[in-house]
């Protein structure tokens, strides 16, 4: 900021100091007051108040609903709906049986009967604060409430939105919601349309609602009924418009997942069954013996059972069991293995077993400690059709060696994969991709501890991964530029250095190898440009030496940085005055170099530094400078032909 004449840091410099480097406001203004400079305090708060903001968005449309979407009154809004069934539907019901979901793991576009709409009465109450426009609501004081029209004033509303049916995969067995958008049609006829985005999914007392915001809406609003009563009944305990119009059928949706979102969570799926079978391929094969004589011991810390996962569409979040940290060769070996299953192209195969079926008779099954497991259950194989994986177990009957279905690992479970045709074999009800080949690239970018005797590694695939790569690529290409001039010590360390603080910054999207790699190439050379700084000062000192026994008349020296490395004022001043101390017969010297010109002159030479400095700046050979008597400096000299003549000048009339 310094170098553009910058009087004041700004307030999104000041957020990027406190976020990504932990520089709190106080800190950043004490330390702009020593350099002259201001704060943008203002502009501070906004650009946090931004940050939160759009980390709240982030986690939102990642993993969770919370933040952005106020889930108040949901609940209330559920049991409303519920009442109106139970009031339609003279005979009791399940309260499973009001929702039938289509098929999640295909069908990316349906349409469904929608069985209510909420809206965030609050965005409501604001939207339309000082206008003619008035709401009832019943049994409600804020959050959410059940709605029978949308309208333009209301776009940007939290939604929820309960369909008879629908093929949006809610979060489970750490796979993330389906995103995507909702259209509502009006049940009147009359054309009228209603877009939401959708953001994630709410299990409320066994109905599922779309979360999202109201994107648009026609301009004359739309009314909404649902599929077994018109919106008159549904507008007692709802906000109704005073002009309101009752729609004579239900209101119905077209639903359409983000197909891109969804493919990258189940290539990022995928790649997680396989994190799970390299894993104990490479890390638990080599300790078998040990881990076989620990019968009935599901919690042993050399078994890397599954601890748990999360998967959405920019990453893989993995915990393990396991009591020691992975070593750098083993996490190498588990991304080539990943890697290499994914070149070999192999089919996913997902059948639906009973679930003693599975838990007994399916060799090398993985299963995740705790989950419980429905019956039927999904299974997912990796390379082998699912009729050929279940073998016969003579031990079914009594249970022997077999699991109970909460998780219990069976010997079976422990058996070693082997084989490269069917490296996985899980329970699973996830999303997944048709073939490996299909995920394109894998790489593990952090491994680290997260309570005691469990680990986590994080990995990216697909564009991801390949961007990964790319980049590990151009980071060590900068590396090998920064080695090419051996001489120019000071550019080439603040090249690495720059490096340096790009691998830690995108140190969340590097492979984990890469970053070991180009940190021990970095330190090597910064090693090695240490020790050339150090030989050069020793090579420079001798020279000056040297020069000053040689030279009776005259004291100036220029040097070249190509044969000296870099020179800068404070190093050459300090070298110069130690060079007068020891040699009792120089008195005074001179040193340009690169556009620096240092004099020092000591008590019995009768030149004055300062002097001798103006002398060389007054030639016109530009730059600015002065001193003391006895040690003075310029920088910024253009023209050094110039300035060696004015110099020697000024030496020769002095002397």
């Amino acid at each position: 900021m310094q170098a553009n004449n910058e009087t004041q840091v700004t307030g999104i410099n000041a957020a990027r100091l406190h976020q990504e480097r932990g520089f709190p406001i106080d800190l950043t203004r004490l330390l702009a007051e020593e350099q002259g400079m201001s704060v943008d305090e203002h502009g501070f708060e906004i650009a946090q108040a931004e940050h939160v903001a759009m980390s709240k968005v982030i986690a939102t449309n990642t993993h969770s609903t919370k933040g952005i979407f106020n889930m108040n009154g949901i609940e209330s809004v559920t049991r409303d709906l519920r009442n109106v069934y139970t009031s339609i539907d003279s005979q009791e019901k399940d309260k499973n049986e009001l929702q039938q979901f289509s098929n999640p793991y295909n069908a990316l576009l349906g349409d469904a009967v929608v069985l209510g709409i909420s809206c965030n009465i609050e965005h409501i109450e604001q939207k339309n604060k000082g206008t003619e426009e008035q709401h009832v609501v019943n049994n409600h004081s804020d959050g959410h409430v059940l709605v029978n029209e949308l309208k333009p004033s209301m776009q940007g509303c939290s939604i929820a939105i309960a369909l008879e049916s629908t093929g949006y995969y809610m979060e489970s067995g750490g796979q993330v919601d389906d995103v995507g958008t909702i259209v509502l049609h009006c049940g009147s006829g009359n054309g009228n349309q209603a877009c939401i985005d959708i953001i994630g999914m709410k299990d409320v007392g066994g109905v599922v609602w779309h979360l999202g915001k109201l994107r648009s809406v026609s301009k004359d609003g739309m009314q909404c009924s649902n599929g077994k009563t018109s919106s008159s009944t549904i507008s007692s305990s709802a906000i109704a418009s005073t002009t309101a119009t009752t729609a004579t059928t239900a209101t119905t949706a077209t639903w359409h997942v983000n197909e891109t979102k969804r493919n990258q969570i189940s290539a990022n799926h995928t790649a997680t069954h396989l994190v799970n079978a390299a894993l104990r391929s490479v890390v638990v094969t080599g300790n078998q013996d040990q881990i076989e004589n620990r019968e009935g011991n599901t919690n042993s810390e050399e078994s890397c059972d599954q601890r748990g996962s999360l998967v959405d569409s920019e990453k893989v979040r993995f915990d393990f069991a396991l009591h020691r940290g992975l070593t750098s060769n083993e996490i190498k070996l588990i991304e080539q293995q990943v890697n290499t299953w994914i070149e070999m192209d192999q089919t996913i195969h997902i059948g639906t077993v009973p679930l003693q079926d599975a838990l007994h008779n399916v060799q090398g099954l993985r299963a995740v400690f705790g989950e419980r497991y429905p019956d039927p259950v999904r299974l997912v194989s990796v390379g082998l059709p699912i009729e050929g994986i279940i073998t016969s177990n003579d031990n079914t009957s009594n249970g022997t060696g077999t699991s109970n279905g909460t998780g219990t690992r069976s010997p079976l479970m422990d058996a070693s994969l082997k084989s490269a045709t069917s490296p996985s074999i899980e329970l699973c009800g996830g999303t997944h991709v048709d073939q490996t080949s299909c995920i394109s690239s894998f790489v593990i970018c952090e491994e680290k501890g997260i309570a005691k005797g469990i680990r986590r590694i994080l990995c990216i695939s697909g564009d991801a991964a390949l961007e990964s790569k790319k980049k590990a690529i151009n980071l060590m290409k900068r590396i090998e530029d920064a080695k090419g001039n051996e001489k120019n010590t000071k550019m080439n360390e603040v090249a690495l250095r720059s490096v340096m603080f790009d691998i830690d910054a995108n140190t969340s999207s590097l492979s984990y190898t890469s970053k070991l790699l180009l940190r021990e190439e970095i330190e090597q050379c910064l090693r090695l440009i240490a020790e050339n700084k150090k030989q050069l000062e020793t090579n420079l000192k001798t020279f000056l030496e040297k020069e000053m026994k040689n030279k009776e008349t005259t004291r100036i020296i220029h040097i070249s940085s190509n044969e000296y490395g870099h020179v800068t004022p404070k190093k050459i001043s300090k070298m110069m005055m130690k060079v007068l101390k020891k040699n009792k017969n120089v008195n005074e010297m001179m040193v340009l170099s690169d556009g620096i010109c240092v004099a020092a002159c000591g008590k019995g030479g009768g030149l004055n530094a300062d002097d001798w400095i103006q002398a060389v700046l007054s030639s016109g050979c530009g730059g600015k400078g002065g001193g003391r008597n006895n040690l003075a400096q310029a920088t910024g000299i253009s023209d050094l032909e110039l300035a060696y003549g004015a110099a020697v000048k000024y030496y020769d009339s002095e002397k």
